[in-house]
């Protein structure tokens, strides 16, 4: 007959291992709080479109957001992607030509988590394009943005409206992130650069340890030393 102290650490190993899955966050909310001028007239001046999946050719999950792909920018109603105007005019430097406009995003989440990673999918016409998103600065915390900082540097995509992945050097616990949008890649692909683009983003998590691990923790601790007893 297989004794508590058998079996116990059996269920341990699985309630970590649940535990311990990566997830993707999907942001509940996101409010654009920059000065940046967003474009008009194009349907992409509204930052809901960079989280709520228009775009996307599957809803990522863990699982498959590396194989997920976003479309090329659309235009039409209500657009699936977001995008500044343009204040030098095509060819120039956003970030030279804006008069120091700041291009911030203030996301919440549905509870606290422990995030490692920013995902993004890139802002494309079906190539490489520079607008995209670069240099990020998160802001972080649980109630405030103020528990801590990060700067991340986004690369293009390997292949237009491919998921990106960046690391956010160490886990951060937050509930709510904000980013400040401090470059774009203006130069990189020759395409693009005079406007700031974004079309979608999510979090990777590492969840805390579950009640079941937690439980069964106790629940091993007090077996052995019952065993220690006899």
């Amino acid at each position: 007959m297989n004794s508590p102290t058998r079996i116990l650490p059996a269920l341990l190993a699985l309630a970590i291992g649940s535990a311990s899955a990566s997830l993707i966050v999907t942001p509940t909310s996101i409010t654009y709080t920059g000065t940046g001028v967003e474009a008009a007239g194009l349907n992409l001046d509204d930052e809901n479109n960079i989280i709520n999946g228009n775009g996307l050719s599957a809803t990522p999950t863990f699982a498959n957001y590396t194989t997920v792909t976003h479309a090329a920018v659309s235009f039409a109603a209500p657009g699936n992607a977001w995008v500044t105007n343009d204040p030098g005019g095509p060819g120039s430097d956003y970030y030279a030509a804006s008069g120091g406009a700041t291009i911030v995003f203030d996301v919440f989440l549905d509870q606290a988590y422990s995030l490692t990673d920013f995902v993004s999918w890139g802002y494309h016409f079906g190539s490489p394009n520079d607008n995209d998103i670069q240099g990020v600065t998160l802001d972080y915390g649980v109630g405030s943005f103020t528990d801590g900082s990060t700067s991340i540097v986004v690369p293009l995509a390997a292949s237009p409206g491919a998921a990106v992945s960046t690391a956010l050097g160490s886990t951060i616990q937050a509930d709510r992130v904000r980013l400040t949008i401090t470059d774009n890649h203006f130069g990189t692909s020759g395409d693009g650069g005079d406007r700031v683009g974004f079309a979608e983003m999510r979090f990777v998590a590492v969840p805390e340890a579950s009640e079941a691990a937690i439980a069964c923790i106790g629940i091993l601790g007090l077996a052995a030393h019952r065993r220690r007893k006899r």
